[in-house]
């Protein structure tokens, strides 16, 4: 190596050897460019007192071009190779002040190595954070559990210090996002300890309830609405499903009369049924409509015109076979699902009487006004 290059190398170490010289860096990253008297004050610096100290040390710091100086606006900022002597300063430094290893244990219960690249990538990802800002909040995140006591770390934890530092910066829209959800720990030890008085299942309903309830109001719904919610200023019923399933279904019977009741793509371990030849399947479909349905949805399930479209499956069917078969469906919907509504009509509004009736496997028998005598029974 050059004489030439080695004696540039020297000036830029000797330039970052002051501890002033090397908290205005820092400064610099930290809060951006800045002019001359507010870096002056971030420093705790007497501008009449401490002028003459102070631009000797900036004047050392412009000259080995670790800072240069918009001339537009007349601030002052960092260098790519400011930020090279920065990264090289907090490496020494983390050596020096804590040579054990920081430990970390991750969401995968494993034990880690500290990674500053970590935070700053899951910043990055999860948040959209921009690189830079990234990066400073990484790096004084990293200050922060170095001075610490802890024999080693947990990844909520380090989370909690990232999101504390993001407050005290008034980065509250990247809060929301990196914020981890889920139940405190004494939520959940009260939850197991009254196990006896609820089944498992339920108990794992309310973490996941916990947490869905955390998502919407944080990411999902406008700042304003979620505050008015929390505050009871209003009420969003099913919060923790508001963004899964609808509160309400209105089942239209003559699609699946005409084209049959196809499980396979939702799950192709579950039958398909094709259309309906009898009012016995009919009713069996309907129940099968219903039950598939209740778990898709939030609150409640809605048949329009029931005794209208099952009308032409009950044509030629005894009036006592009929009451019996609606009997027992009536009976397994009570016993199975909660909040089935289904519609009669003491009379075939017009509209639906010129319409096409589907009866015996998805057939056109006519029209549904052709079917009042059935309706009439079955209502």
């Amino acid at each position: 190596m050059s004489h030439k290059y080695r004696t540039k190398e020297v000036k830029v170490l000797k330039a970052s050897s002051s501890p002033i010289r090397l908290q205005i860096l820092n400064t610099l990253l930290e809060k951006g460019p800045l002019p001359y008297t507010e870096l002056m004050n971030s420093l705790k610096m007497n501008p009449t007192q401490d002028a003459g100290r102070f631009a000797y040390h900036l004047k050392s710091l412009l000259k080995t071009n670790l800072i240069e100086t918009d001339i537009e606006s007349k601030r002052y900022r960092l260098t790519e190779l400011g930020k090279i002597v920065i990264k090289v300063a907090d490496e020494i430094r983390k050596k020096t002040l804590k040579p054990k290893r920081l430990l970390v244990r991750t969401s995968r219960l494993a034990l880690e190595e500290f990674d500053i690249n970590k935070i700053t990538d899951s910043l990055i990802k999860e948040t959209n954070m921009p690189t830079d800002l990234a990066h400073k909040i990484a790096r004084e995140t990293e200050k922060r559990l170095l001075k610490s006591k802890t024999k080693y770390l947990t990844a909520p934890l380090v989370r909690e210090v990232v999101n504390a530092i993001l407050i005290e910066k008034g980065l509250e829209e990247y809060r929301h996002k990196l914020t981890r959800l889920g139940l405190p720990v004494h939520d959940v030890k009260t939850l197991l300890e009254n196990k006896t008085q609820q089944r498992t299942l339920s108990i794992l309903e309310a973490a996941g309830k916990s947490v869905l309830e955390e998502y919407t109001l944080l990411n999902v719904l406008p700042r304003d609405i979620a505050d008015n919610h929390v505050s009871g200023a209003l009420h969003i019923s099913g919060l923790s499903q508001w963004i899964l399933k609808p509160s309400e279904i209105i089942h239209d019977l003559r699609f699946f009369f005409r084209n049959g009741l196809n499980m396979e793509k939702i799950n192709p371990s579950q039958p398909s049924y094709p259309p309906p030849k009898s009012l016995d399947s009919a009713l069996s479909m309907t129940f099968n409509i219903l039950l598939h349905a209740a778990k898709e949805v939030y609150k409640a399930q809605t048949i329009d015109y029931f005794n209208v479209f099952l009308a032409p499956f009950a044509k030629k069917v005894d009036p006592s076979k009929v009451k019996e078969k609606l009997h027992l469906f009536v009976f397994n919907v009570s016993q199975h699902l909660d909040n089935v509504s289904l519609c009669i009509e003491l009379s075939i509004p017009d509209f639906i009487a010129e319409k096409q009736a589907f009866g015996s496997l998805g057939k056109v028998e006519g029209r549904y006004g052709d079917f009042n005598a059935e309706s009439q029974l079955i209502a």
